[in-house]
């Protein structure tokens, strides 16, 4: 019995870890823009709150520690748990806990990011509309010219 339980766990670890790894990280490396297939459908793509483009380890970090582990390992493991009747009612509590925090985040926090977005420092955007620059350099001469050009405008 115990031996199907860890074999179940294991098979659905490794498999939720395989699918996150490959849509969540790989292919947005690939594309070279940090859009999985979902937000590139969409329209929609990720960048740093700072509008500089997201890296590998925000792209690592944000899928693996905040997707995978935080917010789907950790409960689907917590029910399983609850199924085998492996774990009392501390379990419950924890997944109630992440749950509360996960809502409040994206209900009452100004850039309605989820767990994943704090863990990586990153916010998800309309990708039509925004600047994203290469390197923060880039995002502050860019900023500097533009308000040189605003105020030789303002200037008679």
């Amino acid at each position: 019995y115990n031996m199907t339980v860890y074999m179940s766990l294991f098979l659905i670890s490794s498999s939720i870890l395989l699918a996150y790894t490959v849509l969540e990280v790989v292919i947005p490396l690939i594309l070279k823009n940090g859009q999985p297939l979902g937000k590139k459908i969409f329209g929609i793509c990720l960048m740093r709150p700072d509008f500089v483009k997201v890296n590998a380890i925000q792209i690592f970090s944000r899928a693996i520690l905040g997707k995978c582990t935080i917010e789907t390992m950790i409960p689907v493991l917590i029910i399983l748990l609850m199924y085998f009747g492996a774990i009392g009612r501390i379990g419950p509590t924890i997944l109630g806990i992440l749950v509360m925090v996960q809502a409040f985040l994206l209900i009452f926090s100004k850039t309605k990011a989820g767990i994943h977005d704090r863990v990586a420092y990153t916010v998800a955007v309309d990708y039509s509309s925004q600047m994203i620059f290469d390197t923060k350099e880039e995002m502050i001469a860019y900023t500097e010219a533009y308000e040189a050009e605003m105020a030789s405008r303002e200037e008679p």
